[in-house]
């Protein structure tokens, strides 16, 4: 009995399983039919669409009894039906292209915000070893234009004397990034270091320069370029000034070649470096010395080279005030910087000089000159000291302002003003520090000749006798006139 009921268990689980297993395959025949009804009614209504619009843009149109008569053109209708579907094609494909490249820039712009700042420690203290000076980040992003490279914002440097960049980007080589910048026993390699906005006052421009050269020492990064953006420098006593630059380095660290220049392109230096000494080439156009008298150049070339720290400016050629300039200097780079050389001017505008730097000159024409010249050049300063210049010069067509000799000559009046004409002015002129003399001065006019001496020291104070005459054929009238007071408030007595 027992084994009986134990077959008909069996039985019934064996009827259960099958049962399920016919149901579940019913209903998977089911969802089949089902599925293929859906895609052969999609495919049957997408059948019915397509031909819908073919038949719209293409069909030959139905021609009526009456239109056999209007000689209507079936080919010219299909030729404008085609075009009209090749213009919908170009509309979309525009389209298309518009909002690709779109996204295109939107994925470039977002990459400019990925935040890096993981890497800011990092970045610190392979600087900081490098510089020898403590650096600080505040952030640290990724940029994909113009080519892929790190932005540090408001990175500070130095303990003694701190610098301040606004933006330094850096494009590096791809396993400088990879490795974390983490400690290595190969140097790192960066492409590019650009740096942008830097206030930078005279006494702090060495320290650049120094960091170079300790980072060149440990041989912990290679640079190959150095690009320098909006960075004002803050000369004594000459004012800020903002420069540009592009520093290229050799392997090892030397500097092989570098552009510097005003913001706006006036004034160009460039500098190379080849056996053992640099090449200097400077271009100016439009530019105003800082120097006192502040000249302003039209044009102004230099070319010249440095060499165990002797600078040679082998030629000057400038062009100034409707004149000419041709000059050349040597100066020992070290100490208090003594320079000498030799200037020669021609048919320098005085006049317009005077009037373009706002000067009270005494005397205008056409100005030439022979010079020697020497001097010491204080960096601390930027000043000019004990110069030293002996001159030949002459003054063609032009005026003596405050005096006028012939009047001086007819009257005893030591308040003497006016103006003296002349033909031509020559003389020498020696310049010891701030002493002025005057030798050898001859005048000529048509109406007057006038022979002298005049020296001008500390306080603008003169001293001078003048020996004048006027040709008459008959009579001559002559005179000698003693000049003092002031370069502003002159007096003639005889």
């Amino acid at each position: 009995m027992a084994a009986k009921e134990h077959a008909e268990l069996e039985a019934k689980q064996r009827a259960e399983v099958a049962a399920k297993a016919r149901f579940k395959t019913e209903a998977r025949a089911k969802k089949i039919a089902e599925t293929k009804a859906k895609i052969s009614g999609f495919k049957e209504k997408f059948t019915l669409q397509l031909q819908h619009y073919l038949q719209h843009f293409t069909k030959t149109p139905t021609l009526k009894p009456q239109t056999l008569d209007q000689n209507i053109d079936v080919k010219k209708i299909r030729k404008q039906q085609l075009s009209r579907v090749f213009s919908i094609a170009r509309s979309t494909f525009k389209t298309l292209l518009k909002y690709s490249i779109l996204l295109l820039l939107a994925t470039v712009v977002t990459a400019q915000f990925i935040n890096l700042s993981m890497l800011i420690k990092p970045i610190e203290r392979i600087a900081t070893e490098n510089i020898q000076e403590t650096v600080n980040i505040q952030a640290v992003y990724a940029s994909l234009f113009p080519a892929p490279h790190l932005v540090l914002k408001d990175v500070s440097t130095g303990n003694s004397a701190p610098i301040k960049a606004e933006t330094v980007n850096i494009f590096l080589s791809l396993s400088a990034l990879l490795d974390n910048f983490e400690a290595s026993s190969t140097p790192h390699h960066i492409n590019i270091i650009e740096v942008k906005n830097v206030n930078i006052s005279q006494q702090n421009l060495q320290i650049p320069i120094t960091w170079i050269q300790t980072s060149n020492k440990l041989n912990h990064l290679k640079i190959k370029q150095i690009l320098l953006e909006d960075v004002t420098v803050d000369l004594n006593q000459i004012g800020v000034h903002i420069i540009d630059g592009d520093i290229q380095l050799g392997d090892d660290g030397q500097l092989n070649k570098a552009i510097l220049s005003t913001k706006d392109k006036n004034l160009v230096t460039n500098i190379g470096y080849e056996n053992h000494h640099y090449s200097l080439n400077i271009q100016a156009q439009h530019w105003q010395s800082p120097m006192p008298p502040n000249l302003v150049f039209t044009e102004l070339s230099a070319k010249g080279s440095i060499e165990n720290n002797i600078l040679t400016l082998s030629t000057i050629n400038g062009v100034l005030y409707d004149g000419q300039l041709k000059a050349n200097m040597v100066a020992d780079l070290a100490g208090t910087w003594p320079a000498k050389g030799n200037i020669e001017l021609s048919n320098i505008n005085l006049a317009k000089m005077a009037d373009e730097l706002k000067l009270d000159s005494i005397v205008d024409g056409n100005f030439s000159a022979n010079s020697e010249y020497s001097f010491n050049f204080n960096v601390a300063s930027n000043q000019i000291e004990a110069p030293l210049l002996n001159a030949s010069f002459e003054v063609k067509n032009g005026n003596i302002k405050k005096i006028d000799l012939i009047e001086a000559m007819r009257n005893n009046d030591a308040n003497i003003g006016g103006t003296t004409h002349f033909d031509t002015l020559s003389g020498n002129l020696i310049l010891n520090n701030q002493n002025y003399q005057f030798k050898n001065l001859t005048l000529q006019d048509n109406q007057l000749e006038a022979y002298g001496k005049l020296d001008i020291t500390t306080g603008n104070i003169v001293t001078g006798d003048i020996y004048s005459q006027i040709p008459l054929k008959t009579n001559p009238i002559k005179a000698h006139l003693m000049i003092t007071g002031t370069i502003d408030r002159l007096k003639l007595k005889k």
